[in-house]
């Protein structure tokens, strides 16, 4: 993912979510190196975690930067989505 994440472009992450639901992957790596979130994007996040979970996948973000590690932390999900390998931006 590139760019920022927000109230305009979450039904793209919506959409990518339906389409991976239908594969046949367990395990969803994303690279979140250059992604900027705000309290949407965040929600975003979650809720994608979420349907992931539910439908027995799941996703693992990867070069978080340090305020998104934090903003993760703060709603629980870092020791869901975050790789505990990938100290690369910690």
């Amino acid at each position: 993912m590139i760019g920022r994440l927000g109230r305009r472009t979450a039904h793209l992450v919506h959409d990518v979510i339906t389409v991976v639901l239908q594969s046949d992957r367990i395990r969803w790596l994303v690279d979140v190196t250059d992604l900027t979130a705000d309290q949407t994007g965040l929600r975003v996040l979650g809720g994608a975690y979420r349907r992931l979970l539910r439908g027995g996948r799941q996703m693992i973000l990867l070069g978080a930067s340090p305020q998104l590690r934090h903003a993760l932390r703060r709603l629980r999900l870092a020791e869901h989505v975050l790789d505990p390998t990938d100290d690369s931006r910690a």
